[in-house]
């Protein structure tokens, strides 16, 4: 019975130690990839796409992209 129980907790302690590598190295290879970024870039992207879908004033719609790129982009306006 001992050895059943030896048994039991080394393939809980594996188990447990691949789950550690697993998200260890998933943040390595998104920090890589930079695919934290993309997903930012990507939300941003559809925020800007559901704002132009909701505007039908090109005034506003202009106004909604200066103002993106301007908390995006501050060290540009700052000549201005």
């Amino acid at each position: 019975m001992q050895a059943y129980s030896d048994f039991i907790s080394g393939i809980v302690a594996a188990l447990l130690i691949f789950i550690a590598l697993f998200f260890i190295f998933r943040h390595v290879v998104c920090w890589y990839w930079k695919i934290n970024e993309r997903v930012k870039l990507l939300e941003d992207i559809k925020m800007l796409l559901q704002d132009i879908r909701d505007f039908q004033n090109a005034d506003e719609l202009n106004e909604v992209l200066v103002d993106f790129h301007r908390e995006n982009n501050p060290t540009s306006y700052e000549k201005l």
